[in-house]
């Protein structure tokens, strides 16, 4: 055989490839015991018939023997005690179970699960889990230990836990190539992950601070003296209406020819299909819960926007101020977009992209170069939530039109959840959302809600003050709270004005500056109106990082209008003009004020 032929490949080797076995145990026992029980909170999730499962107190409060409890759509109890032990004795499982059989929800419970890090294959160990299943069998309670092994069997199956606790490389190593090439959707690793939250969660409470710290803080004559509130600090969830639209088939009303002399349609009335809406009045945040297409609608100043925020906190924080949500989107990564910046975005740039302006927004926002980076892949995970505010906010249609397309395209292409928001009148300019949307109405703050509502700023400049004990601090605020609703009560007006966070902002700003209502009416009426026209865009303007010159100018002749059209309401008889006639004295202001 000649040399140079040794540098040729002559024919493919007939040599097997390696064996290469697959992982088959997860390392529970690295997991901190707060991880090891939010896996096994997760995991209890994930079984068949469950309607819902939650953690069973907290640090320091008797927990009866468990750690979580599963409620099943039969109307029973599965529960959970999680033991991240190291190393486990016979006596550890006999204590546990007693310390479950003890206490109440022992009563209540079909099914009770140990979940422990360790292995229980010890023969002392399996001895002791069959006395302990006879024991719990006596009272007609199945016991079902899980160990590292009986754990890491279940988690074969949810890949995408292993990638969240574990890592994509245990993914790989455990699950198998295909479950990892599987959720190459998941642009971030878990470290990545959490890095990106709280980036993004530094970017958003900074611009929350710097555009929104309430009405009282941020008027003229106490600024500098009050610190701002941030707007989670401050709000009170409001109730929605949630509005669903369905088919019904039924009689369609008789349609007659124009000499009214008989029936157009012979035989009787004919059947068609119509369209009925059915309202639900919920919470917000369980109204947001429902559903991956969500659109809020509500008038100026009903807090929509500081609803988004609020959620927008939430999720970013420990979720618990909203548990639907939290268990609904407590995996995802939301980022809030004013709809304004999109629809400029899409109005100044030759070829624009939703993505595009995502990157845009974040350095908007103030992203450094070296978080950019990491940023730009979180847009590009499966696992985004976007929260789109305003989409009744843009100056050009046509721009709003397309970007609103583009927007809508982009959601459904990549299948992420969109919660948006709106004034109904100005969102039905540009666009109408098919079914697969939720669409629902902010409904006014009750009266207890603006008590509360009044009673977070209240406790906030007498803390300021700081001249009372804690005692003298709760007596002070309540008293304050329950003379402002009382003296909002007695003027009707007022009161249903009250309903809408941004005037009861600003009647409690009155308030705070020593005017008392309904006397102040005309002045409390003068500061609404001027926070309705000329601070609202304002600040809505700062929010979406955009120039308020327009928004000023369109306030001033809104305010114009207005008030000829008050004027020519009130040389009418008994001050009542018909919505055709009201319309017709717009019309004939137009060529002088718009």
């Amino acid at each position: 055989m000649e040399i140079a032929s040794l540098w040729f490949d002559v024919d493919a080797s007939s040599v097997e490839p390696p064996t290469v076995t697959r992982e088959q145990v997860l390392p529970l026992g690295s997991l901190t015991w707060e991880n090891f029980e939010r896996l096994c909170f997760r995991l209890a999730h994930r079984g068949g018939n469950v309607e819902d499962a939650r953690i069973y107190g907290e640090r320091g409060q008797a927990q009866e023997g468990i750690d979580l409890y599963v409620r099943r759509a039969t109307g029973d109890y599965a529960t959970w005690q999680c033991k991240r032990y190291q190393e486990i004795k016979a006596t550890d499982i006999k204590s546990a179970v007693t310390k479950f059989l003890e206490g109440d929800w022992a009563a209540r419970t079909k099914l009770f699960r140990l979940a422990v890090a360790s292995s229980l294959n010890a023969t002392e160990l399996v001895e002791e889990i069959e006395r302990q299943r006879t024991r719990c069998g006596g009272v007609n309670i199945t016991f079902e230990p899980l160990d590292r092994n009986r754990l890491s069997l279940m988690l074969k199956d949810h890949p995408d836990l292993v990638d969240d606790f574990f890592g994509r490389s245990w993914v790989e190593a455990f699950n198998g190539p295909e479950a990892a090439a599987n959720l190459s959707g998941r642009k971030l690793s878990l470290e990545q992950k959490l890095n990106a939250r709280n980036f993004v969660q530094i970017l958003y409470e900074t611009h929350f601070r710097t555009i929104d710290g309430g009405i009282p803080a941020a008027a003229p004559i106490f600024r500098g003296a009050v610190l701002p509130m941030q707007v989670f600090d401050r709000y009170v969830e409001p109730a929605i209406e949630l509005v669903e639209s369905i088919i019904e088939q039924g009689q369609s009303p008789i349609v007659r020819p124009e000499n009214g002399a008989q029936d157009a349609v012979q035989g009787g009335p004919a059947t068609g299909f119509f369209r009925r809406e059915i309202t639900t009045k919920l919470s917000l945040s369980a109204g947001l819960a429902t559903s991956d297409r969500f659109l809020l609608l509500g008038g100026a100043g009903f807090g929509k926007s500081a609803a988004l925020r609020v959620v927008l906190h939430s999720l970013l924080n420990d979720g618990g101020r909203f548990p639907a949500l939290a268990k609904s989107w407590g995996q995802r990564l939301p980022l809030l977009l004013p709809f304004g910046f999109l629809a400029h975005h899409f109005a100044e740039n030759g070829t624009p992209t939703v993505e595009g302006a995502l990157k845009a927004w974040l350095m908007v926002l103030g992203a450094r170069n070296e978080v950019l980076t990491l940023l730009e892949e979180m847009i590009g995970d499966e696992r985004l939530l976007l929260l789109v505010d305003g989409l009744d906010e843009w100056q050009n249609r046509e721009a709003a039109a397309t970007a609103l397309t583009a927007l809508t395209t982009y959601v459904q292409t990549r299948r992420l959840p969109l919660f948006a928001t709106s004034r109904p009148l100005g969102f039905d300019r540009i666009s109408d959302f098919g079914p697969d949307w939720k669409r629902a109405n902010l409904l006014p703050l009750t009266t207890s809600q603006q008590r509360e509502f009044a009673s977070y700023w209240f406790r906030h400049f007498h803390e300021a003050e700081a001249a009372l004990d804690t005692t003298a601090l709760g007596q002070a605020v309540t008293r304050d709270a329950t003379e402002f609703a009382n003296n909002l009560s007695e003027d009707p007006a007022l009161s249903d004005l009250g309903g809408i966070p941004l005037l009861l902002s600003v009647m409690i700003y009155l308030r705070l500056m020593g005017r008392v209502l309904p006397r102040s009416r005309l002045a409390a009426l003068e500061e609404l109106i001027k926070a309705l026209l000329e601070d609202q865009p304002r600040r809505r303007a700062q929010a979406a990082m955009q120039r308020a010159d327009q928004s000023v100018v369109r306030s001033r002749r809104i305010r114009h209008g207005i008030e000829y059209l008050a004027y020519c309401i009130h040389q009418e008889p008994n001050s009542i003009i018909l919505p055709n006639e009201r319309d017709g004295t717009v019309e004939r202001l137009l060529p002088y004020q718009f």
